[in-house]
């Protein structure tokens, strides 16, 4: 969780960098690398196949209240880039995503949203697996709690 909450900080700053244009690293243009485009399109990220950025690691202790906290105030902040959809449509640029390619600020927010989904899936998943007592044959109890940044039980 810890995770994804970093990662939508770092899309909501970039969306603000793009509306304020206060960034050496805005390219006047360009899109999603291939792969970019196709998670942006098909709104789906493959398991297993790519590593957060550093910026964006889990704390490995994170506070509970805490996150339960900074997940009602992401939630907020994510809703409200949604409502400026239109605005946003029509900013100019992009900021690299360090995987995907640059991404205009429509795409953050696709991006965030689709991030977020992509890892309530892989937690619902976990919470399925443990209320039936099974676990991933590939992973180590321990791999699968940092999968979602809470400790191994």
């Amino acid at each position: 969780v810890d995770h994804v909450l970093r990662a939508i900080d770092l899309c909501v700053e970039r969306v603000t960098r793009l509306e304020e244009g206060r960034d050496d690293a805005i390219a006047p243009g360009g899109g999603p690398g291939g792969v970019g485009r196709l998670v942006l399109l098909t709104r789906w990220i493959p398991r297993g196949r790519g590593r957060a950025p550093e910026i964006a690691l889990p704390d490995p202790r994170p506070v509970r209240h805490r996150l339960r906290e900074a997940l009602a105030d992401a939630v907020r902040r994510i809703s409200d880039l949604r409502d400026r959809g239109a605005t946003l449509a029509g900013l100019a640029g992009t900021l690299p995503h360090p995987a995907l390619g640059p991404f205009a600020a429509r795409h953050w927010v696709r991006f965030a949203d689709v991030h977020t989904r992509h890892h309530l899936a892989i937690v619902a998943d976990v919470d399925r697996r443990r209320a039936i007592g099974v676990r991933k044959a590939s992973h180590r109890p321990a791999d699968e709690a940092s999968e979602v940044g809470v400790e191994a039980p």
